[in-house]
């Protein structure tokens, strides 16, 4: 993929915990079109994948990750994420939308397919 895939969620209101709502990283991957500019023909240099979180639509709840089912929910919103500063996620990591009181409709979250290269994950 050449530019930044983008995962909608969309929610009835306040009928969803936020739980049910959990999506791990390998899944959206499964469902995103992407290729690496390292490994173009897709020969297998590059076998696990993550997210670079590049932007998380806040305005109606909050988007939330962790990098381990054990680890506690972090938010993304104070993560202060950009494209200039992705959030980058393994491919284990969850991230979820824990929607406002009343909210019905969708919420986005922006990110690039991301080879495990030049960071760590949790970082940027």
């Amino acid at each position: 993929r050449t530019g930044p895939a983008t995962v909608q969620t969309l929610l009835a209101e306040d009928a969803t915990p936020p739980w049910v709502n959990t999506t791990s990283v390998s899944r959206l991957l499964a469902e995103t079109r992407y290729t690496d500019v390292d490994d173009p023909a897709g020969g297998g240099a590059v076998t696990t994948f993550g997210l670079a979180v590049g932007a998380a639509d806040s305005s109606q709840g909050t988007w939330e990750y962790r990098l381990a089912a054990a680890d506690s929910w972090q938010s993304l919103t104070g993560a202060a994420v950009s494209w200039a500063q992705a959030l980058l996620l393994n491919a284990t990591a969850e991230v979820r939308f824990v929607p406002a009181a009343n909210f019905f409709g969708s919420a986005t979250l922006e990110f690039a397919a991301w080879d495990g290269s030049n960071a760590a994950p949790g970082g940027g």
